[in-house]
């Protein structure tokens, strides 16, 4: 009898009731509504049975103990239903066994054949491996050319999407997904040139869906010329038939291609990125579409490396300028240095490319030459440098030993390897007689969690139980809760930990400061982080090969403490904050055009006399006049531009000179650096006092120090009387 009859009728074995316990209060209601849509199958009209699996999968995760204790004896249909149920309600586990033991063991054909199609819808990834592990013996073990095409389907469904060597196809090893699509694939071609008509015809549908209509092109013309059920589901295949939201696109697109203003600003391919985006964006705020150029930055920035000159750039007085080369790259090694304006790249100038443009011509495979102009203040004309592209490496940790034994270690970014580099980092410094750690993440804006857990991993000591350092919470059915621990020994020993936060702080970086302070184990100084508490994930996208991403957000973090601090942020134990330049210096100091100035007056400076400006570029007593010429440049621009602004101005531009001299960057400054100071001065509070200290260190006590206490710490000053 056909499946349909038997939807109709009802005409499979009853169900056999299994012994009733007296159920709880609150799930009397639940109970008695999954009874009632169940009874439905007792005498259901067509199309009944799907219609009551939806209703009992809106029901939700609760119904999943309800409906597993009566697939017990129940009937081939019920136990159908119930197992597509179970998998609308989230409870992938329990309903694809219920599916997968009717696809292997159901008598009639057409029960086992709907059981393979539901566990095709199933396609969430979580145990895909052993969906398709359990998927693929069954397509060896079935006889049936049908039911063969059936479960081939549902194979091609679940593996859709996922990529060798870059995802496990679920959260266990399973079969490799592309394995597993090439024995479907093998089997549908096996029945599409068999004897068996009916089973050649279901498998050449089964091919068109799936993107293999080639192969199948001549049965499926056939077969659409037919006024039939599969002969309108082989017109569609072979028309692409498309859904409403895409025919509303391409009119969009089609419009603005035939009736834009400029028709040159009009790309196909750009505006259907640029909607993709807008269908994630609209999502919230770091759900994102990334087309093939975002996922190669994206993948640079986690992999700490990309190909080209080596060089940070930016837009300085409408110019494209090296902000500061990368000193063991090949832009330093020719000749570039901080502040060079390129004027064109391989010909081009780049103040027609714009910014973006300007970046990807300097970027290119590793070992190809690109030629760039460069105009240096001081130059007569500009000058063309040949620069052969490498890999550059991004460090993304910096460490150094501050006054008075204090460890410095600074994280930019949570990418590959950040907690093995600040373990290592730690290790050094306490070898080298650290006494007190300061932690700087101002501005990093998050990247790996792993990293995150790797990172926080370092300043916590596992002791006698794993302390937790962050858990994750997203949909029960797809990102179920996780905790994750600490599992090694505090690298740093325990001792005292300050770690220095700001409004670009975000992300991973909250998730280790905000347990470190969960924790007691360190103080944070600074201001209030960003409040980014969500976590994404990547999906590629099969509709373009694989190459570009969905970044979806697919959970959310707790800190130790339960707190969720998206959109809150962490408020630091010390509120502290850098002096800026009152707007109306800046103005001034702009009007005037003084930092051009003083760029000029330090580089004659630094030709004269670099070992001075190297000895100021650590420290310059805050003193104006240790700098050759500027007591003049003080008087031309007047009294309205502060002494210490111009001292301040001066001592960037020398530290850049320095830096590029030497080819290292400053790793920190603590003479102007307010923030680090006080994050200082909060580890030195929890030392034994100590009549050695170096100068700059007693100079730090004393700027932030109060009345030392009972238990021998020294209690912050306010908030308001450190803030400068």
């Amino acid at each position: 009898m056909a499946l349909a009859a038997l939807v109709a009728t009802g005409n499979l074995a009853p169900a056999a009731e299994p012994p009733q316990t007296p159920p709880a209060p609150q799930t009397t209601r639940l109970r008695s509504v999954v009874r009632e849509l169940l009874a439905e199958l007792d005498d259901p009209t067509p199309g009944r049975p799907w219609a009551v699996a939806r209703k009992l999968g809106d029901l939700g995760p609760d119904v999943g103990p309800m409906l597993a204790a009566q697939l017990e004896g129940a009937g081939d249909l019920k136990r159908l239903v119930i197992g597509r149920a179970l998998c609308l309600a989230g409870e992938l586990g329990m309903g694809r066994r219920a599916l997968l033991e009717l696809a292997r063991g159901a008598k009639a054909a057409e029960i086992r054949i709907y059981a393979a199609r539901a566990v095709g819808m199933a396609d969430e990834p979580v145990g895909l491996g052993q969906v398709t592990d359990a998927l693929t013996i069954l397509l060896d073990a079935e006889e049936d050319p049908i039911v063969t095409t059936a479960i081939a389907d549902a194979v091609l469904r679940v593996t859709a999407g996922w990529k060798r060597g870059f995802e496990a196809i679920g959260d266990v090893a399973g079969m490799d997904a592309f394995e597993a699509r090439a024995r479907a694939l093998d089997a549908l071609r096996e029945i599409l040139r068999g004897e068996d008509r009916a089973g050649a015809r279901a498998a050449a549908l089964v091919l068109g869906e799936n993107d293999q209509e080639t192969e199948a092109h001549a049965l499926l013309s056939e077969m659409a010329s037919e006024p039939s059920d599969e002969g309108r589901r082989a017109a569609l295949v072979l028309r692409g038939v498309r859904p409403p939201w895409i025919e509303l696109l391409d009119e969009i697109s089609r419009k603005a291609r035939t009736a834009y203003v400029d028709r040159s600003e009009v790309d196909r391919d750009e505006l259907f990125d640029a909607a993709a985006k807008g269908m994630a964006r609209s999502l919230d705020d770091f759900s994102d579409y990334l087309d093939e150029e975002d996922v190669k930055s994206m993948d640079e920035m986690l992999g700490n490396e990309y190909e080209g000159i080596g060089a940070w750039v930016g837009m300085r007085d409408s110019f494209f300028t090296i902000m500061s080369p990368v000193y063991d790259g090949p832009a330093y090694r020719v000749g570039l240095r901080s502040l060079d304006r390129i004027l064109a790249v391989d010909g081009v100038q780049t103040n027609d490319l714009g910014f973006e443009k300007s970046i990807k011509h300097l970027k290119g495979p590793k070992g190809t030459p690109v030629k760039v102009k460069v105009m240096r203040r001081g130059w007569s004309e500009p000058q063309t440098f040949l620069i052969v592209r490498e890999a550059i490496r991004i460090q993304q940790t910096y460490a150094r030993m501050l006054p008075g034994n204090v460890g410095y270690v600074k994280l930019v970014h949570f990418s590959e390897n950040a907690g093995a580099e600040v373990r290592d980092h730690v290790r050094v410094l306490v070898e080298a007689g650290a006494r007190a750690f300061v932690f700087d993440l101002r501005d990093n804006g998050g990247g790996l969690l792993s990293e995150a857990v790797a990172v926080g991993d370092v300043f916590l000591d596992r002791a006698n139980d794993a302390r937790v350092i962050v858990s994750s919470v997203g949909r029960p059915e797809y990102a179920p809760q996780r905790n994750f621990f600490s599992t090694t020994e505090d690298a740093s020993g325990g001792r005292p930990l300050a770690v220095l936060v700001n409004s670009g702080s975000a992300s991973t970086s909250e998730i280790v400061s905000g347990a470190l302070q969960d924790w007691g184990r360190a103080r944070l100084v600074g201001v209030k982080t960003f409040g980014k508490g969500s976590v994404q994930s990547l999906f590629p996208l099969r509709s373009t090969g694989m190459k570009t991403k969905l970044r979806l957000t697919i959970a959310r973090y707790y800190l130790p403490s339960q707190r969720c601090i998206d959109k809150k942020g962490i408020e630091p134990d010390v509120k502290i904050e850098d002096e800026a330049l009152a707007p109306w210096e800046s103005e001034e100091i702009a009007r005037l055009n003084v930092h051009e100035k003083i760029a000029e007056r330090m580089r004659e400076a630094y030709r004269d006399d670099p070992a001075l400006l190297a000895t100021l570029a650590e420290s310059d007593g805050k003193r104006l006049d240790a700098y050759p010429g500027l007591g003049a440049l003080a008087d031309e621009a007047g009294t309205r531009v502060s002494d210490d602004a111009l001292r301040i101005l001066a001592r960037l531009s020398v530290r850049r000179l320095v830096a590029d001299g030497r080819g290292r960057r400053f790793v920190c400054d603590l003479q102007e650096d307010m923030v680090l100071r006080r994050g200082v001065y909060e580890v030195l509070a929890q030392l034994p006092a100590a009549d050695d200290l170096p100068q700059t260190c007693r100079e730090i006590m004393d700027q932030f120090g109060a009345p030392p206490r009972a238990d021998g710490l020294t209690e912050a000053a306010p908030a308001e009387d450190v803030a400068r």
